[in-house]
């Protein structure tokens, strides 16, 4: 069982937080079980995606700009020695440089990740059976088929909420999600973010509680 990461093949600030304490036996066990979903899993993988180009915008920088650089390599010169008009054999030499900038833009933004899940599907026994997730106040455990991932708190890199996951991080780009709607209630899904924040403090950047936005 593999935690989720930018998709492997291509190399690949949260939300706010709070500092409030919770005290340690307030804690309890939390456990979240649900069968491997191909739609979700891409969903988890474009949201740990998305957190881990915000810790490492170099490699954003370098995912936007590689299209670019290309074409002003391939063109650049000639433009600028006056050596282009804009004809009917530009437009036939840039029609396959602008069908690849679209392709890129379409893997990025999509294939990758779907890439990523088929892979998934097809190589992680966890993939056909149930995924069981649980919090505790010793740390969190995934189970699945014929497997288990057991982290303590102290080898968690951090936790950060997104609208649909909670996502437990073991370094800056690898996380396991925790589908939010398999939290039955709001109050449930508070008592969750507090456990985060009393055992992972400013490495668990949440949402902060309904009554704090109000304020």
């Amino acid at each position: 069982m593999r935690p989720l990461a930018i998709a492997p093949q291509l190399k690949r600030d949260p939300l706010g937080g709070t500092q409030t304490r919770v005290p340690i036996q307030a804690m309890t066990t939390y456990q979240y079980a649900s069968p491997w979903d191909f739609r979700e899993h891409q969903r988890g993988l474009r949201a740990v995606g998305r957190i881990s180009l915000r810790r490492r915008p170099w490699v954003r920088a370098v995912r936007i700009g590689f299209p670019i650089i290309l074409l002003a390599v391939l063109f650049g010169g000639r433009w600028l020695a006056g050596e282009l008009a804009f004809n009917l054999v530009l437009v036939a030499s840039l029609l396959p440089w602008l069908l690849f900038l679209v392709l890129w833009i379409v893997l990025l933004r999509w294939g990758e990740f779907y890439l990523a899940a088929r892979r998934t599907r097809r190589l992680d026994p966890s993939a056909q059976g149930t995924l069981t997730r649980t919090l505790s106040a010793e740390g969190f455990r995934i189970d699945g088929t014929g497997q288990s991932v057991v982290l303590t708190w102290k080898g968690v890199h951090s936790a950060v909420e997104t609208p649909e996951f909670l996502l437990i991080f073991l370094n800056k780009v690898s996380a396991y999600y925790v589908p939010k709607r398999l939290i039955p209630t709001p109050h449930e899904l508070q008592a969750v973010r507090d456990l985060l924040r009393a055992n992972l403090g400013e490495r668990a950047q949440l949402a902060l509680p309904s009554s704090v936005r109000a304020d």
